[in-house]
C-alpha cells in the first residue's frame, strides 16, 4: 500500500475541562489483492495502543476519512472516555470509491478474509479485541453484506439510514408505483437509487439476484449479531421500510436490536451521541 494524502493530525477539545490529545489520519490508496478503487483511512492516537477498532463504511459521494474527523470521532470520544477510560477506539475507514459497493462475487468474503486482518495487521498497533461497525446509507448496503457473510466478526454494528429496499431495476412499474406509494418516497430519488443498483451490476439481473437484501434476510441462519439501526419516517429513497424489515427479521433470527424511527428525511435526524453509546464495548470483567 502507499501512503495518499499528507497526515492530519486532528486536536479534539470538547471542553475547557476535557481534552483527548491527538488523532492522527493516514489514507492509503491500494492496489493489493486486484481491488480497484481500494482506499483505506486509518485513525488513531498515537499516545493509545486501543485493541478496540471501529470500521467505517461511507454513504455516496462520501470518503472512508470522514468519521475521522468531525462531529462523529468527537462524540464517540466523549462517550468512549466517561465509559472506557484510557480505550480510545481506533478507527478504520474503507471504500471503494465514491459509490462504494463491496457486494460483488467474491469480495465480501475476500475483505472479511483477507483484506480487513491484512490492514489490522499492517496499521493498527495493537491486533483488535473488540470490533465494531458503523455504516451510513450505502455504507449500510456494504455493512449488511459483511454481517451477512460473518455476523461475528463485528461485536457490534450500526446502520444510520441504510440503503435497503424490496424494489430492483428489474422490479414492474406497478411494484415501484406500489412501493412509492407506501413510503412516499420521491420519484426522482427512487429513479437516481434503481439507476445506480442497474450499473453497479452492469444491468444484469443475474448479477445483481445473490446480494438481494429481503432474500438474503429471509435465508440468513442464525443472527446477524448486535445492531442498531435508525432511519428517518420520510426518507426520499423509502428506506424505513428496508430498515423496518430488517430489524424485524434480524430480532426473529436472535439479533439483538435497537431500533429508531426518526423524524425527517435521508439520514436528517441521527443521534451521533446515542450511536457511540451503542459502539461502546464492554468487556466481561468491564461489565
Amino acid at each position: 500500500m502507499r501512503v495518499s494524502r499528507a497526515l492530519c493530525a486532528i486536536s479534539l477539545i470538547f471542553a475547557p475541562w476535557q481534552a483527548f490529545g491527538e488523532y492522527q489520519t493516514i489514507c492509503y490508496d491500494s492496489d493489493e489483492f486486484s481491488v480497484e478503487g481500494q482506499e483505506i483511512c486509518v485513525t488513531q492516537d498515537p499516545g493509545d495502543a486501543s485493541d478496540y477498532v471501529i470500521y467505517f463504511f461511507h454513504g455516496l459521494n462520501g470518503s472512508p476519512s470522514e468519521m475521522g474527523r468531525g462531529d462523529m470521532l468527537n462524540y464517540i470520544n466523549q462517550i468512549w472516555e466517561k465509559e472506557l477510560p484510557g480505550k480510545k477506539p481506533s478507527i478504520i475507514g474503507y471504500s471503494l470509491g465514491r459509490r462504494s459497493n463491496l457486494a460483488k462475487p467474491g469480495l465480501i468474503q475476500l475483505a472479511m478474509e483477507e483484506i480487513f486482518p491484512k490492514i489490522e495487521a499492517d496499521y493498527l498497533k495493537v491486533q483488535p479485541k473488540f470490533r465494531a461497525a458503523l455504516a451510513i446509507s450505502l455504507g449500510g448496503w456494504n455493512l449488511f453484506h459483511l454481517t451477512q457473510h460473518n455476523a461475528s466478526f463485528f461485536t457490534k454494528a450500526a446502520f444510520l439510514c441504510p440503503a435497503l429496499a424490496p424494489i430492483t431495476p428489474w422490479s414492474s412499474s406497478a411494484e415501484i408505483a406500489a412501493y412509492r406509494k407506501r413510503t412516499g418516497a420521491s420519484w426522482l430519488y427512487v429513479k437516481f437509487m434503481l439507476q445506480g443498483v442497474s450499473e453497479a451490476y452492469d444491468n444484469n439481473e443475474a448479477l445483481f439476484r445473490p446480494f438481494s437484501p429481503y432474500p438474503l434476510m429471509e435465508s440468513h441462519q442464525g443472527s446477524f449479531g448486535d445492531l442498531y439501526i435508525a432511519v428517518e419516517t420520510k426518507d426520499e429513497f423509502g428506506f424505513q421500510e428496508g430498515a423496518t424489515h430488517f430489524a424485524e427479521k434480524s430480532a426473529a433470527k436472535g439479533s439483538k436490536v435497537e431500533f429508531h424511527l426518526r423524524p425527517g428525511g435521508h439520514c436528517k435526524s441521527q443521534k451521533m451521541d446515542e450511536v457511540a453509546k451503542f459502539l461502546t464495548i464492554h468487556s466481561p470483567a468491564q461489565s
